[in-house]
């Protein structure tokens, strides 16, 4: 009879590996900006993914943003929150999120940007370009322009107030 704590080559290269990338996902997060903001929101992305009632897959993806991504935590966070807890628009969630990942600054302009994709349920392209444009402002014709989109997306939109469409659909805010 063999004994457990005998293992096999494999067997020890896999702990050594799964030991290996637990410590760089863990050095990742302490040595980011922002080590507790960060955790909170990996731990809120964590809770939604076990459990939220859809897309598990995507809040866990959404989960490796937040670990990745160097600004916009909370926007990554309540994009995974709507991933999770709504049942449809998934894709627009996460293309915002994916943007709010990418840039290289924080960007307030992206929680309008996903509040209203709560409120608009439709039109998702025109949207996660707004989220695009969103961090790439630089003059204030570039502002104005953003805005006027802003407000016509804005005047379409589908519900008055993000609680109105969480209530609508029977979610929480995942603020």
């Amino acid at each position: 009879m063999s004994s457990p704590w005998k293992r096999s080559p494999l067997a020890v290269a896999v702990l050594v590996l799964a030991a290996a990338l637990f410590l760089s996902l863990l050095l990742s997060v302490v040595l980011r900006p922002r080590p507790s903001h960060r955790l909170a929101c990996l731990g809120r992305a964590v809770q939604d993914a076990v459990g939220g009632d859809y897309h598990s897959l995507c809040v866990l993806e959404g989960g490796w943003r937040v670990l990745q991504a160097p600004h916009n935590l909370d926007v990554i966070a309540r994009a995974n929150h709507y991933m999770a807890s709504l049942g449809s628009q998934t894709l627009v969630y996460r293309d915002i999120a994916q943007v709010a990942a990418s840039l290289d600054h924080e960007c307030a302009l992206l929680d309008s940007v996903l509040s209203l994709a709560v409120r608009r349920r439709s039109d998702s392209a025109a949207v996660v370009e707004l989220a695009r444009r969103a961090g790439d402002l630089v003059s204030p014709a570039d502002s104005q322009a953003w805005w006027r989109e802003y407000r016509r997306l804005a005047a379409t939109a589908e519900y008055p107030t993000v609680a109105a469409a969480l209530a609508a659909e029977g979610a929480a805010d995942g603020r």
